[in-house]
């Protein structure tokens, strides 16, 4: 008899109380609340800097893009090279690919090209949104403007529009929120060009966050990505920019002679 009451109580000694029970489950909660804190902070901050990689190689893409368009950019006597702080509109050449050719249909390596910051409302204040760009037929425009325009006026030179307007054009990104462009005049640099020849170089300047009201380009506070472009095709370098400067002179000598 007192051997298996000795029994039991060794039995009931080996279990755990209600009290030891719930404090377990309550210490599993709380390393399970703490564990999935920690995986969502970890998720979060991996889910930010995936953006930010993101956002990053696709100002590069466009840096590269633009890059590689503004060196192939030439002097031309009929639309030039026109920019402001925010856009920017030229003439490149670029190597015609053999499937282009095709019979009875006229292949031009003169493309007109504009890039400009796409503005949206925020509120009653006005903000970039992103970057827009367009391309088109360089002869295709100089034809339906020489045939709309009248025979004794001058044509329209590049000195006569110094801003663009890109509004319209094609959406490259919306991940650009801030942009400004600058021109090297081979002494200072610009705000505006509006030449037959392109400048020597192009300060290109962008940015992933709004530019504050109060703060003026120059003033950006927040990260920014710079490049300065150098153009082989600048007032400097290119051995047509006299003929085309001379050539635009004598266009407006004309005009005024002909103008009442």
């Amino acid at each position: 008899m007192p051997v298996r009451f000795s029994s039991r109580r060794r039995l009931h000694e080996t279990g755990f109380t209600l009290v030891e029970v719930i404090l377990a489950i309550g210490l599993a909660i709380v390393i399970l609340v703490t564990a999935m804190s920690f995986y969502h902070q970890a998720s979060d901050l991996r889910r930010q800097l995936v953006v930010a990689s993101e956002q990053v190689s696709t100002i590069r893409l466009v840096m590269d893009r633009l890059t590689a368009e503004l060196r192939m950019a030439r002097s031309h006597d009929w639309e030039g090279f026109n920019g402001d702080s925010t856009s920017l509109r030229f003439v490149k050449c670029e190597p015609i690919a053999s499937s282009a050719w095709t019979r009875n249909q006229a292949v031009s390596d003169l493309r007109l090209v504009s890039y400009g910051a796409a503005t949206g409302l925020d509120g009653t204040n006005t903000m970039v949104v992103g970057l827009n760009r367009s391309e088109s037929l360089a002869v295709e425009i100089r034809q339906s403007r020489a045939t709309a325009a009248p025979l004794d006026a001058a044509p329209t030179t590049a000195s006569s529009n110094a801003t663009t307007n890109v509004a319209s054009g094609e959406p490259l990104t919306d991940v650009i929120r801030f942009v400004h462009f600058r021109y090297w005049d081979g002494a200072t640099w610009v705000e505006e060009w509006a030449d037959v020849v392109p400048p020597l170089a192009v300060e290109v300047s962008f940015g992933l966050d709004p530019q504050p009201d109060d703060a003026l380009p120059d003033e950006y506070p927040f990260e920014v990505f710079r490049r300065i472009i150098a153009l082989p095709g600048g007032r400097e370098s290119d051995p047509f920019a006299e003929f085309f400067a001379e050539e635009l002179a004598g266009s407006s000598s004309k005009a005024t002679e002909v103008s009442p």
